[in-house]
């Protein structure tokens, strides 16, 4: 939506002037966010953490749901399928005061994995909730792709835009039970 009161003229305007968020944020939400992967190729353990490939010791090792890599020591969830590319995306937030706001910054980060290569990431934010003073919660989002059937589908080409303070109420549909038709 296009800013129209006064408060959301200041928070868009604020919003541009925001800080980047520092990397070291990406850096933790890589470390810790994300679970560590492994899979079981053609009888070959392959930890998409950190590209080291082994073979099992033990028969029963390939049906364990977790494994522990041999190079890196990480604790991988194994995936229950073998294919190229792995994908997850996982949320984070940081909080900051700006200008006498609290701001929720959301952050949505893909981590993207594929055997005997390293894992690339990618954050960008997509979310920020300005909450004042007194209380009242204003957001700002990136656009979604609105008929999609799956979530994060964000547009990352697309600018910050203020969220309704308040979804217009929808028709009820009154409840009625159900007759039976006659035949």
């Amino acid at each position: 939506m296009i800013p129209k009161t006064t408060i959301e003229k200041e928070i868009t305007r604020l919003s541009a002037s925001l800080a980047p968020i520092q990397a070291q944020v990406h850096t933790w939400a890589e470390k810790t966010v994300f679970l560590k992967w492994g899979v079981l190729s053609r009888g070959k353990f392959y930890c998409l953490e950190c590209n080291h490939s082994w073979k099992p010791d033990h028969a029963n090792e390939a049906c364990a749901k977790f494994i522990k890599c041999k190079a890196c020591a990480g604790k991988l969830k194994m995936q229950d399928c073998n294919r190229v590319y792995f994908k997850e995306i996982e949320y984070s937030a940081t909080l900051d005061v700006y200008a006498g706001y609290q701001v929720v910054r959301i952050i949505c980060s893909h981590k993207h994995m594929k055997k005997n290569c390293l894992p690339s990431y990618f954050h960008k934010e997509v979310m920020q909730h300005w909450i004042n003073v007194q209380g009242e919660v204003r957001s700002m989002s990136i656009s979604t792709n609105v008929f999609s059937h799956t979530y994060d589908q964000w547009q990352y080409s697309l600018p910050f835009w203020n969220s309704p303070k308040k979804f217009p109420k929808l028709p009820q549909i009154p409840n009625q039970s159900l007759q039976s038709v006659p035949q």
